[in-house]
């Protein structure tokens, strides 16, 4: 058997209320409850960019410099469930470290997208390698990375490289080849 018991202060007919729909908020001194608008950064600063055609080499100050070394059009063929065949392009970019301290590339983002503003939609299919690990002073790394695109052959494209989270982004533009 069990039994439970509640406890009240004495004179008080709170001890069978139910408890109630509103809530006390406990603050600092001096806090507000209600959030500033000016608390915080309300958006992204934006990164800065540096544009060039496919197969120029944009250089960073940061040490860092990034080339697109070929945009080429292929047709992918699905083979993992999700993947989707047809019409792509694949993207070949190197980064090289000029810097003197390693670089991780592990939160390299590339997009691509045509001029007509159809963007390129990542895939599995084609053998991706993205750019990944850390990039010793002095060394290159290469990534694949391909993109399904409707009729890709000898369409305008822009690609973006951001080859670490909060660094600048390199803008390349030019023909699928």
């Amino acid at each position: 058997m069990l039994s439970l018991s509640a406890c009240a202060p004495a004179g008080s007919d709170d001890a069978g209320a139910s408890p109630s729909s509103s809530a006390t908020q406990i603050l600092p001194p001096g806090a507000s409850a209600t959030p500033d608008a000016g608390d915080g950064p309300q958006t992204a600063a934006p990164l800065p960019t540096q544009e060039a055609a496919v197969g120029e080499t944009v250089a960073f100050d940061t040490g860092i410099s990034v080339v697109i070394d070929s945009v080429t059009a292929i047709t992918v063929e699905a083979k993992t469930p999700g993947e989707v065949s047809g019409s792509a392009v694949v993207v070949d970019v190197t980064a090289k470290n000029g810097s003197s301290q390693a670089q991780s590339l592990d939160s390299a983002v590339v997009m691509l997208s045509a001029q007509d503003g159809e963007p390129g939609i990542g895939t599995t299919a084609g053998d991706p390698k993205p750019l990944s690990g850390s990039l010793e002073p002095g060394q290159s790394s290469a990534g694949r990375y391909v993109f399904m695109l409707g009729s890709a052959s000898a369409r305008p494209v822009s690609v973006s490289v951001n080859y670490a989270a909060g660094e600048p982004v390199a803008i390349f533009t030019g023909k699928v080849s």
